[in-house]
Formats: structure tokens, C-alpha cells, sequence
């Protein structure tokens, strides 16, 4: 199986949001992957499908997928390599959306501990490890420990991929933990930065700009300017049904956005 030839076919098809078309193909393409005993590329493709499920709004899934590349790692022998963290990484990720954060905690423990037993592993991957961690931190209410992860993040990705999408994206999050933590400020600079990308061509088709149109919006209505807020957040939400459609994160922005129409806003 040409496995990137086929990566490059789904990843196309995310791009042009053609969601419900993708997972059709990759279950087809796992099915062939099974007949033929390919496991290395059926680990790539669990992967693939656990993240797809995971931004339409099914966590639940993507966590038992998970669950079932993970056994391939160990099947293949490739424990403690990078691709063993990485699986690990998806996989905590996975279950914190589902709302398993202690099995997600000691999923992002075990990636790190496998990251840093490698020499010259790619610093994207550590950067994702503390991105994703920090949302957890986040979630269990540890917003200056989520603040602080993210600062490990954005220290390692500008350093190696300055001005990269995931730079972008990693200003974002910090955004978003900067409001809660009240410094308006810090959050607008890390939002200006952001979309220094998210402006661009690539950056206006970046699945990412939903997240980042939501916090622009949120940052408005906390500054007073609720026209511009509320603005924003319609912009945010027919982006995220336009590429996932009737995902959890589009259910949580119309859930904001009558909330604030409810209270007059």
C-alpha cells in the first residue's frame, strides 16, 4: 500500500472539508490494509482516523481507536520510539476530549517520558506534547500551569519553525488561557501574532481559524465591542461547520453565541 500517496488524497479531501467522503475512504483503505497484513500502514491509518473522529465531535471512538494503534506499536516492536509517542500523544488527546483526564494524563506522562528518552527527536513533537498537555492543565482549572506549558510550546516551535502554522496556532491557545487568566493585553499581542498566518492564503483554509476567529471574537466581547465580537463569532461558526460540520466545537460557539443573544448582548 502507498501509504503517503493515500495521505495525500485524505489530507486533500480535510482541506476542501470533504469530512464525510474521507472517512468513507479511509475505512475502506483500512480494510485493504487489513487483507494485505500491512500494519505499518494500518497504524498511520488508525491514527488518521482517531484524529478525524475526534474533530467531529465523536472522542469516544477516537480513544478506542487509539486503543487499537497502540497494540499495533507493541505488535510491531516500535516501542519507545517516536512513533510510540506519538501514538501515545493522539492517544491522550483523545481521551481528554472524551473527558478521561486521568487516563489522558498518564497517556501525555508516558509520551513525554518516551520523547525525552530520544536523541533528536523532532522539536515539534515536544512542542505538541506541552500544546496539548496545557489544554488538560487547562480543563482541570490549572490555567498558570496551562499558561506556562504553552510558553514551553511557543519557546520550542519559534525556535525551530518560526512563523509556521503550529506557531500560530500554539498563540491561540495561549490566547485563550491569557483571558481566562484576565490580561486582555497579552492575549490581543498572542492573537496579532497569530494572524500574522491565519491572514494569509494558506491560513484563511487552515482548519485551525475556526479556533482562532472564536477567540478574536471572545477577546472583542471582553473589551467591550460586542458588534465586533459577536461578528467574529458567526464568522467562527459557519467556518467550523463549513469544514466538520456538526462537531463539538461548533455546537460549543452557537452554544456561546445564544447565550449572548439571550442576555441582550
Amino acid at each position: 500500500m502507498n501509504i503517503k500517496e493515500k495521505l495525500d488524497i485524505f489530507d486533500e479531501m480535510c482541506r476542501n472539508g470533504d469530512l464525510g467522503a474521507a472517512e468513507l475512504m479511509l475505512k475502506d483503505w483500512i480494510g485493504e490494509a487489513q487483507s494485505e497484513q500491512d500494519t505499518a500502514a494500518l497504524l498511520t491509518l488508525y491514527n488518521e482516523q482517531a484524529g478525524l473522529f475526534r474533530v467531529t465531535g465523536r472522542a469516544e471512538e477516537a480513544g478506542m481507536v487509539s486503543m487499537k494503534a497502540l497494540s499495533i506499536v507493541r505488535q510491531l516492536g516500535l516501542t519507545g520510539t517516536v512513533h510510540h509517542g506519538t501514538t501515545l500523544l493522539n492517544a491522550a488527546t483523545n481521551f481528554r476530549a472524551a473527558g478521561d483526564r486521568e487516563k489522558a494524563a498518564q497517556m501525555y506522562s508516558e509520551a513525554a517520558d518516551v520523547y525525552y528518552s530520544l536523541d533528536g527527536v523532532d522539536p515539534y513533537y515536544v512542542a505538541s506534547l506541552y500544546n496539548n498537555l496545557s489544554q488538560l492543565q487547562f480543563d482541570s482549572g490549572r490555567v498558570e500551569d496551562a499558561i506556562a506549558s504553552l510558553n514551553k510550546a511557543k519557546d520550542i516551535i519559534d525556535s525551530a519553525y518560526p512563523g509556521s502554522p503550529e506557531a500560530a496556532t500554539t498563540r491561540v491557545n495561549a490566547a485563550y488561557y491569557l483571558m481566562a487568566a484576565d490580561r486582555l493585553d497579552d492575549a490581543e499581542k498572542e492573537l496579532d501574532e497569530a494572524f500574522e498566518y491565519f491572514g494569509t492564503e494558506d491560513g484563511n483554509s487552515d482548519g485551525h481559524r475556526g479556533s482562532a476567529l472564536s477567540a478574536k471574537g471572545q477577546l472583542m466581547l471582553l473589551k467591550g465591542d460586542s458588534k465586533a465580537g459577536l461578528e467574529l463569532l458567526e464568522q467562527a461558526k459557519e467556518f467550523v461547520f463549513d469544514r466538520f460540520g456538526d462537531s463539538d466545537e461548533y455546537k460549543a460557539i452557537c452554544s456561546n453565541i445564544a447565550k449572548l443573544t439571550a442576555a441582550g448582548v
